[in-house]
């Protein structure tokens, strides 16, 4: 894909994961994972990472709960639209 077929508030899949399109720059675009959210925990002085699916209230913003992601220029070109099964 490239910058012009982003608009923000699309999905798109990249590295067999789906992103939601949240913000553009002049050479970059910025996304939010929306398949899985992988949260780290401190317990007992041990990290540890659990996966969950991304809720509604995660995808409130901006600003959002979830880590936005920088897509280069590179990047991108590995980026196809998601379609809704």
């Amino acid at each position: 894909m490239r910058k012009q077929d982003f608009t923000i508030g699309s999905q798109f899949l990249c590295g067999g994961r789906r992103w939601l399109f949240t913000d553009v720059g002049t050479r970059v675009i910025v996304a939010v994972r929306v398949d899985v959210v992988e949260e780290a925990h401190m317990r007992h002085g041990r990290q540890s990472v659990v996966t969950r699916n991304v809720t509604p209230e995660d995808l409130k913003g901006p600003p959002y709960y979830l880590a936005e992601t920088v897509f280069d220029e590179d990047d991108m070109e590995g980026c196809v639209p998601w379609e809704k099964k």
